[in-house]
């Protein structure tokens, strides 16, 4: 089941901060490369759709652009083929992670080395690998090639870097994912 609750709400804020965290490479046009033709959804758009529905744990395409098309035309009248989105959804894979990185950064400043208590830090793995297989639906990915699985893993896995930034910049624990977009 998909579940489209405040989807324009939850699109606005991953937009925040997936224009925050690539403002240095972004074109004045809200895109990272130059096009001939004007797009119909800037590339800062495509990857922030790409981040709200990994979010909000909607895995199958087909059925969110059926629904945007059908119930959100007047949030989301620019959208793009289904074909294209995902085209360039790929090729934006790695300014997805570039956001991760920012907000790693964003919650730890001064840390890129940890030393850890391994209980803990298992007890931690475990549960976040269990809310992205449970949450972010980890096992169904709908690739249909290794392009596309990497671009949905990277994805995915950079859904839960957006969903502990809200929480961080909340005041809430990072790891309550359920959560995050209910502001």
């Amino acid at each position: 089941m998909i579940y489209m609750h405040n989807l324009k709400t939850n699109f606005d804020k991953t937009f925040g901060i997936a224009k925050c965290a690539l403002s240095d490479v972004l074109l004045e046009d809200d895109n990272f490369f130059n096009y001939r033709n004007k797009r119909k959804m800037t590339d800062i758009e495509i990857v922030t759709l790409a981040f709200t529905t990994e979010s909000l744990g909607i895995d199958s395409e087909n059925p969110l652009f059926s629904k945007l098309r059908n119930e959100f035309l007047t949030d989301f009248s620019r959208l793009p083929y289904l074909s294209n989105y995902n085209r360039r959804r790929k090729r934006l894979q790695d300014y997805m992670a570039w956001i991760s990185e920012f907000m790693a950064k964003t919650i730890s400043p001064e840390e890129n080395q940890f030393i850890l208590d391994y209980r803990y830090v298992r007890k931690r793995i475990e549960t976040l690998l269990s809310q992205m297989r449970d949450q972010l639906y980890l096992k169904r990915n709908y690739a249909k090639t290794v392009d596309g699985l990497f671009a949905r893993m990277c994805t995915k896995m950079s859904s839960v870097a957006a969903l502990q930034f809200i929480n961080f910049t909340h005041g809430k624990p990072i790891n309550h994912l359920k959560h995050a977009l209910a502001n």
